[in-house]
């Protein structure tokens, strides 16, 4: 009978010390993701602004191995990006 009660007694503290890891882990879950979502929230891009992505993005491209349609379609990706719309 002691055996058994010492079996429980295991059991419950074993509970107790998985309980308390679950709740640390959802509670470090659902801290990472309010991270995310405010920096998602601040900026559509993340941790950049639109500027700053049609800025890169120009100073990336490389114009002679584009076609003049390309480079409109580009053009007026950049505009609708800084206009936002």
């Amino acid at each position: 009978m002691k055996r058994l009660l010492g079996l429980a007694v295991v059991l419950i503290f074993s509970a107790r010390i998985f309980s308390a890891t679950l709740k640390d882990a959802q509670d470090r879950l659902t801290a990472i993701e309010e991270f995310k979502s405010g920096i998602l929230s601040s900026s559509p891009n993340g941790f950049f602004s639109d500027e700053e992505m049609v800025l890169d993005e120009i100073l990336s491209v490389d114009p002679e191995n584009m076609t003049p349609l390309q480079a409109l379609e580009l053009v007026a990706r950049w505009k609708k990006s800084l206009s936002g719309k």
